[in-house]
């Protein structure tokens, strides 16, 4: 995942004070390392996981994992 992408995810997660740990649990992860991989670019993201991913964050699966086309934090 381009370095675009898990920027955009993490300062949108941080802009509403969501943690991790919460992002972790909402998307039914055992370990709260699962979706800190996926910000760090260690896991892929499949379309089912990029759709609740932007559910939770409130935006579109477009806007979050095509940042570098549309850029929402330059």
């Amino acid at each position: 995942m381009p370095e675009e992408v898990r920027q955009a995810l993490r300062m949108k997660r941080l802009s509403l004070g969501i943690t991790q740990i919460h992002m972790a649990k909402c998307l039914g992860f055992k370990r709260p390392q699962t979706y800190s991989d996926i910000e760090r670019g260690k896991r892929g993201v499949q379309i089912g996981l990029a759709l609740a991913i932007a559910e939770i964050l409130g935006t579109s699966a477009d806007e979050l994992f095509f940042a570098e086309k549309y850029p929402i934090y330059r």
